[in-house]
């Protein structure tokens, strides 16, 4: 799986859980972002970055060139 297809997957995440929700989140092992969907007629993926507050909006291949991978929530009771 690609790294478009993985937060697409991490999207539908968002809408079926809560949007607050680890499943929203991605990290290339040093930054945390958080991936907004989707943006600009559906051409354009939106990820904020937890730090700065900086949006950037990629292409698909764009996307693709990153190594970013999905944060899992741990339940550690």
């Amino acid at each position: 799986m690609d790294n478009s297809s993985r937060l697409q997957a991490a999207a539908a995440s968002i809408v079926a859980d809560d949007a607050s929700s680890a499943a929203g989140y991605l990290t290339d092992g040093i930054n945390l972002y958080r991936y907004l969907g989707l943006i600009a007629n559906g051409n354009l993926h939106g990820l904020e970055d937890c730090r700065t507050l900086e949006v950037t909006l990629l292409t698909n291949s764009d996307l693709d060139a990153l190594p970013l991978c999905p944060v899992i929530a741990t339940n550690n009771d």
